[in-house]
């Protein structure tokens, strides 16, 4: 009888363990040129192993077919004598066991349009209990804390002399690490803006977060 509880507590540490490690990774590859149509699509992209991971592949994978589908619409209007590209770019910010942040970046370059187009599709996720996490929920107080954010993130802004936010602006577009919360957020300036992501620091935010 001994021995059977010994056994049983064992393969409870065990599999405690194993839902507290880090999520396994394998890249999966979206590959495609078209010379009908003149375009090329470039992805790498992770799935994660953990037994409660699976929503969130299917997220990723979900958001990358569907625009990869816009981007084949859109490209219709615009001259195809030149190669349009689409390329799909992932950070993993933290990967604990408990948590996943992933940053994501899908970049759209068109001949006859200006600019690249940029869409950031971060994702965090709560691994143990198998959903995505809302950015209200990392505040103690989950209604004002966007008024304080703006207010962080403008005097941010000033202090590196570089584009001002969008005051309509509701920080529900991030990624983080240990230290360091990421916003990707809209700016009212120049296009060299689209894709810089603003971080603070977790300390300028001690008091506000959980």
């Amino acid at each position: 009888m001994m021995k059977f509880k010994v056994l049983v507590f064992l393969l409870v540490m065990i599999i405690t363990s194993c839902k507290n490690n880090p999520s396994d990774i394998s890249i999966q590859h979206i590959k495609e040129f078209d010379s009908t149509l003149n375009y090329q699509i470039d992805i790498d992209y992770p799935t994660f192993s953990s037994l409660n991971a699976s929503i969130l592949n299917e997220l990723i994978k979900s958001r990358i077919d569907s625009n990869i589908f816009e981007f084949k619409k859109f490209i219709l209007d615009f001259d195809k004598n030149f190669t349009r590209t689409l390329t799909y770019h992932y950070e993993i910010k933290t990967n604990n066991g408990q948590y996943i942040s992933l940053a994501q970046s899908i970049e759209w370059a068109i001949p006859g349009i200006e600019r690249i187009l940029y869409q950031n599709y971060n994702i965090n996720y709560d691994i143990a209990n198998s959903r995505l996490i809302r950015i209200e929920e990392l505040f103690t107080n989950p209604i004002n804390f966007r008024d304080s954010l703006k207010y962080i993130v403008e005097n941010q802004l000033k202090e590196e002399s570089i584009c001002s936010f969008d005051t309509s602006e509701n920080f529900e577009n991030f990624f983080f690490n240990n230290d360091t919360i990421f916003f990707n957020i809209s700016y009212n300036e120049s296009h060299q803006c689209d894709n810089y992501p603003i971080a603070i620091d977790r300390k300028r935010l001690r008091n506000m977060l959980k």
